[in-house]
């Protein structure tokens, strides 16, 4: 009780921030150890039927728990997505890394959606926020495995460069494709 008696703001902030952080740092962990299953070849894919609006629904959950979430407005426009077959797993991993740097990269109070449709045979979803940008000169490393565009020690954001890389071995896994656009 340092701060105070129990109930005092402070230890509720302390005790976010502290699940926040631990949040994160599993979340490191896990995609350190998911690379190196990925490059073993071992990852199967298993693909089962899901509703893509659910699986939208429940990565803005996750989302909106990160340390770095900073009351961004989160929308999903996914309503007509039709049920998937695919692998859901790996779906959520690249929407949940996807909306991850999303909020990274925007201001307190962005916008961030995630919109779904289908053209032709094709199913096709985006993330899209309105944060800074990037330099389209480094769009084409944005996928290397332990990239970053900031690398200096003063960046204001956490992150091992790992995320992007694993959102491009999964949508190669299952058929897909990545493309970056700066609005």
């Amino acid at each position: 009780e340092t701060l105070g008696p129990l109930g005092v703001r402070k230890y509720a902030e302390f005790s976010d921030l502290v699940a926040k952080s631990g949040h994160h740092l599993l979340a490191l962990i896990n995609n350190v150890l998911e690379v190196s299953r990925i490059d073993d070849n071992a990852a199967a894919l298993e693909i089962v039927e899901f509703d893509f609006n659910e699986c939208v629904q429940s990565c803005i959950t996750l989302t909106r728990r990160l340390r770095d979430f900073k009351n961004q407005t989160i929308i999903a426009h996914t309503s007509g997505a039709p049920l998937l077959i695919n692998d859901e797993r790996l779906i959520k991993h690249v929407l949940t890394n996807l909306l991850s740097n999303a909020v990274k990269f925007s201001n307190e109070g962005g916008n961030i959606s995630v919109t779904a449709w289908s053209e032709g045979g094709t199913f096709i979803f985006e993330v899209t926020d309105d944060g800074v940008g990037i330099d389209a000169s480094l769009v084409p490393h944005l996928t290397e495995l332990f990239y970053q565009s900031d690398r200096s020690f003063t960046r204001g954001h956490d992150g091992m460069g790992v995320g992007l890389y694993l959102v491009k071995r999964y949508l190669d896994l299952m058929k897909g494709s990545l493309t970056f656009e700066k609005g």
